[in-house]
C-alpha cells in the first residue's frame, strides 16, 4: 500500500477556455479591466455564452505575449449628473428670458 497522498491533475490547466476571472489572474489586472479591454474592442479569443465570457487560452496567452491589442486602462467618462443639467437648464432659461 502506497502511504503517500493521491495527487489530482489540475484539470484547469488542460482546459482550452478560461473564465473571466482566470483571464484576470492570469494577466495580473483586475476584472473591470478586462471588461473594459472587451468594451474598447480587444481581442482576448472571447465567447458570450448567455452572461458568462469564456476565453480561448490559447488566445489570451498570445495577447500576453504581446500578439494583441492594449488593455485599457482609461475610464469612460462621467455623465453629468443632476446638478450640471440643472445648471445648463437654468443658463438656457436666462438665454431665453433676455432674448425676448
Amino acid at each position: 500500500m502506497n502511504d503517500q497522498p493521491a495527487t489530482r491533475p489540475d484539470l484547469r490547466a488542460n482546459r482550452p477556455m478560461m473564465t473571466l476571472t482566470e483571464v484576470a489572474e492570469y494577466l495580473r489586472v483586475h476584472k473591470i479591466t478586462i471588461y473594459r479591454a472587451l468594451k474598447a474592442g480587444d481581442n482576448l479569443g472571447q465567447l458570450k455564452i448567455g452572461r458568462v465570457w469564456r476565453f480561448s487560452r490559447e488566445d489570451v496567452v498570445r495577447f500576453a505575449d504581446g500578439e494583441g491589442g492594449t488593455i485599457v486602462k482609461a475610464r469612460a467618462p462621467r455623465r453629468a449628473g443632476p446638478i450640471a443639467l440643472t445648471t445648463s437648464f437654468r443658463h438656457e432659461l436666462l438665454e431665453r428670458r433676455f432674448t425676448q
